[in-house]
């Protein structure tokens, strides 16, 4: 994993120019005991500066937690280090080249908020929490590329952690998710103008691989191939036309949906998004975190998109003796037909049936979902819909043409055409902390990223980038909200 900066280890702030100056200093001044301090805080200076403190340090202090040949012969060595693997099946197969250490998963959150990797190499002397995965031949199946189940996770997803704050429940006290339900797979997209803000700030957050790129899947569009490191590994891909757009409408905004139609319409036909359970379009300048956005994405009403197909209820009995009602998924269909309802046909299964099914269960399913991120209306800079509703919405954009000639912004666009879909929609307005005047009401917390939100927004300057996301990591206020 990338080596972190050297004031985070020594509390005092020594650097270690200043460290040499002062070791000299006292050399010969014969001073021993500040002479034995300085050296020991020296030593820690120039293993920081090298990279070295965290895991070579380890080594020098009598090396690395032990492993036996049997437990990590099948792994497959990962060049890169356990720190560049974004994917948990790979982590649990991989030896980190460098210490030689098994991989660890770090339960999809970040194992260190400095670089925001998911993976990285076990420590001798680091603790892990319980629900952090360690490679090993008993996970990979004795080598092969089958992941570890995920009853290996904590049961009923109470453990799962989310960063480094301790394992805890989701917001708001909603219900717990079901023990059998996994952690959401996210695929995330941004479009880049060829312009060096923007393209800045893409790099910046693929330096550190946050933003989209903690996303399980992602991609970047724009009308050039601009290349986010220098190696040429990271490249937009490209769609035909201008990005540039005039301004009209009512607040004279940019009236850009046609260019985000092109988008959906590319995302469509790449077929990319289809492995994965959510999408998400973040804008270049929003500070977003996708480990938050999976703790929300566990709990109601959004697993019903993560929620396996047979919920259970296809087959289960139900006893409540009405026509075609012999299963639970007979009598949510026998009682949305007289009430019209899901919500109250589910509710009246659960309590003359005693069956917890979920709305799958309905006639017209309620998989298709996209989140409303505003009050006023669903804002553009975090946008997050089911892979179900990106189906339809791909599908069958052609249906929503007449709204292109509206003069509106492609958010507002995006959620008329959604709604004329009939996609369903999900409020959630922690989702998002906008500018004042546009979402946020909190504007002390919109300027300091200190709020219990997934993203925030706007950081046009890699500068006000990084602060933000620092300042959101440093707050504790993300712990507070998912505390029961």
């Amino acid at each position: 994993s990338r080596p972190r900066c050297f004031p985070r280890r020594l509390p005092l702030g020594f650097g270690w120019r200043f460290c040499m100056t002062q070791f000299m200093a006292l050399a010969m001044s014969g001073r021993a005991k500040l002479f034995l301090v300085l050296t020991a805080l020296c030593t820690g200076a120039l293993m920081s500066l090298f990279g070295l403190h965290r895991h070579a340090g380890a080594a020098l202090l009598g090396g690395l937690s032990p492993q036996s040949r049997a437990a990590t012969a099948c792994l497959e060595s990962a060049s890169p280090g356990c720190g560049a693997i974004r994917n948990r099946a790979l982590c649990l197969r991989s030896l980190d080249a460098a210490q030689g250490e098994p991989c660890v998963w770090c339960a999809g959150g970040p194992c260190d908020p400095q670089t925001g990797s998911l993976c990285e190499a076990r420590g001798a002397s680091q603790e892990r929490p319980s629900n952090f995965e360690v490679a090993s031949c008993s996970q990979t199946g004795g080598g092969s590329t089958a992941p570890t189940a995920a009853s290996s996770l904590a049961p009923g997803f109470a453990n799962v952690s989310i960063g480094n704050v301790p394992p805890t429940a989701a917001p708001d006290n909603r219900s717990s998710p079901p023990s059998d339900l996994r952690l959401p797979s996210l695929f995330c997209w941004m479009l880049i103008k060829p312009q060096i803000r923007e393209v800045s700030l893409a790099r910046q957050q693929h330096a550190r691989k946050a933003g989209i790129f903690a996303c399980d899947g992602f991609v970047l569009y724009s009308n050039l191939t601009l290349y986010l490191d220098s190696a040429g590994t990271m490249a937009t891909k490209r769609i035909a036309g201008d990005l540039s757009a005039p301004y009209g409408g009512k607040w004279h905004i940019a009236l850009v949906a046609d260019i985000f139609v092109k988008v959906w319409a590319a995302i469509g036909a790449a077929k990319k998004y289809t492995n994965y359970d959510w999408v998400a379009k973040v804008d270049a300048d929003t500070v977003f975190f996708p480990e938050r956005l999976r703790a929300l994405l566990i709990r109601e009403p959004f697993l019903d998109a993560t929620r396996p197909s047979d919920d259970g209820c296809a087959s289960a009995p139900c006893a409540a003796g009405q026509p075609g009602a012999q299963t639970c998924r007979g009598y949510v269909t026998w009682s949305q037909e007289q009430s019209g309802s899901c919500s109250k046909a589910l509710e009246s299964a659960a309590s003359s049936c005693s069956c917890a099914c979920g709305t799958a269960s309905c006639r017209e399913g309620g998989r298709e979902m996209y989140i409303m991120n505003c009050k006023h209306g669903l804002h553009g800079p975090l946008e997050v819909l089911s892979r179900q509703a990106v189906q339809r919405l791909t599908s069958r954009l052609h249906e929503c043409d007449l709204l292109r000639q509206k003069p509106w912004g492609e958010d507002r666009f995006l959620f008329n055409c959604l709604d004329l879909l009939g996609v369903r929609r999900a409020n959630e307005y922690k989702l998002l902390l906008a500018e004042p005047g546009k979402c946020s009401r909190d504007t002390s917390a919109a300027r300091a990223c200190a709020s219990a939100n997934v993203a925030f927004h706007p950081y046009k300057t890699p500068e006000a980038f990084a602060r933000c996301w620092s300042n959101a990591m440093r707050s504790d206020a993300w712990a507070k909200a998912i505390t029961p």
